[in-house]
């Protein structure tokens, strides 16, 4: 088996959000990235990770908002009313088959790669089927190569 590092797969740069945002304001930032995590930081430092589902469990079903009404509510809500417990984290010269053990453990996506608790890259799902799927092809190969 092969080894190696989250450095190696993980997204950079990496998109980052100040604890005084709004949820509308991290919504524009998913949108205008087209990511579905984005790391919280407070002076440079992690302190959370707001992902998109997190945002849409914050709608009330029952009140039934349009999509104005709804723009205008998250404007109010503060992002770190999504922020529970210790955000996970990695550093960049892990081992990518412990993130993504770490993932499946706490049952997430993503983790953010810090230097220090500094936000340096994500690691997510799509990142770790990279590697899976090169390596595939190149076994794949090297058996078609071998077999003509």
């Amino acid at each position: 088996m092969w080894k190696t590092t989250v450095a190696e797969w993980m997204t950079t740069p990496v998109i980052t959000a100040v604890d005084g945002s709004s949820l509308a304001d991290i919504q524009r930032i998913m949108e205008s990235h087209r990511i579905h995590q984005v790391p919280i930081v407070r002076n440079g430092m992690l302190v959370g990770l707001v992902t998109q589902r997190a945002i849409h469990k914050t709608q009330p079903v029952e009140a039934r908002l349009t999509p104005v009404e709804w723009r205008s509510l998250m404007a109010k809500i503060p992002v770190v009313s999504l922020l529970h417990g210790p955000p996970l984290e990695t550093p960049p010269d892990a081992d990518l088959h412990d993130a993504a053990q770490l993932m499946i453990t706490n049952g997430v996506t993503s983790i953010t790669v810090t230097m220090q608790h500094r936000p340096v890259g994500m690691i997510t799902i799509s990142d770790l089927f990279r590697p899976l799927l090169i390596g595939m092809r190149g076994a794949h190969h090297e058996n078609h190569t071998c077999s003509s």
